[in-house]
């Protein structure tokens, strides 16, 4: 009975924790979710490994503020999330891998000529300078794919001209710094084949200078990783060239070298 009550008591630990880890992975999805758009959002489904640091969430649907008719801005097939299990408990949560696909964006213009677009979190920010509180969180590594942009425009009455865009995007990116540029670069990127921006008069420059400026941040990676590398190269090659030198030096010691001038005496 003893041995029955304590691995009934472990089972209960067990389940404890990863219903805790489940509920704190939840709470962090969907207020990162709210604090990048400031929007309603909808899971279909969650899955959380239970072996493996991952989350697959299922058609996960963010709504537009009430006073746009149309229900959806937003339309993620799939979100899928690999992540560094110890940094849930530190200042910044890990992302070591993210796959996203947008099956749909729908963008809207109203009878007053207001833009759904402009009611995100992200351009608001970029706007006023402040934004809402982010959780601090890095992206390793993100896959982002697009399918398609729907372009509503209400200016001309209740009934709106629609258009299609078949974007197809299918791109890869490394560290990304914070919620903020991920949000702007699904913006950018998903309308960047489209004429949205023209025809509903969106200022791109509201999420191309996070990106720009994200991308600045790449390079200078980069350049500081090869000034670093050419030093090392440097170095090396002035220690390798140095003992190069004194090689012969060395082998005298070790191996006595016959004089030429006293074996013809």
């Amino acid at each position: 009975m003893k041995i029955m009550a304590v691995i009934l008591v472990i089972a209960v630990l067990i389940a404890g924790f990863f219903v805790g880890r489940n509920l704190i992975l939840k709470t962090i999805l969907e207020n990162a979710v709210r604090a990048i758009s400031g929007l309603t959002l909808f899971v279909e489904s969650i899955e959380v490994g239970v072996f493996k640091n991952y989350i697959r969430v299922k058609n996960l649907v963010l709504f537009n503020p009430p006073a746009f008719s149309d229900r959806i801005m937003f339309a993620i097939g799939l979100l899928y999330i690999e992540y560094d299990a110890k940094s849930l408990f530190s200042n910044r949560i890990r992302l070591k891998r993210m796959d996203l696909y947008l099956e749909e964006l729908t963008v809207v213009k109203d009878i007053k000529g207001v833009v759904n677009l402009n009611s995100l979190n992200v351009i608001k920010s970029e706007k006023t300078g402040h934004g809402a509180r982010m959780p601090a969180i890095g992206i390793d590594k993100l896959h982002l794919k697009a399918g398609k942009v729907l372009y509503k425009d209400y200016t001309h009455g209740s009934s709106p001209k629609v258009t299609e865009f078949i974007v197809d995007l299918d791109e890869r990116y490394e560290n990304i710094g914070d919620p903020y540029a991920l949000g702007c670069l699904i913006v950018s990127r998903s309308l960047y084949k489209t004429a949205v921006s023209r025809l509903a008069g969106f200022d791109m420059s509201l999420v191309q200078d996070k990106i720009a400026n994200m991308a600045s941040a790449s390079v200078r990676t980069l350049d500081e990783t090869s000034q670093n590398l050419a030093a090392i190269s440097s170095e090396m090659t002035q220690k390798t060239t140095s003992a190069l030198a004194q090689t012969p030096e060395l082998f005298k010691k070790i191996i006595p070298i016959p004089d030429r001038n006293k074996e013809g005496e």
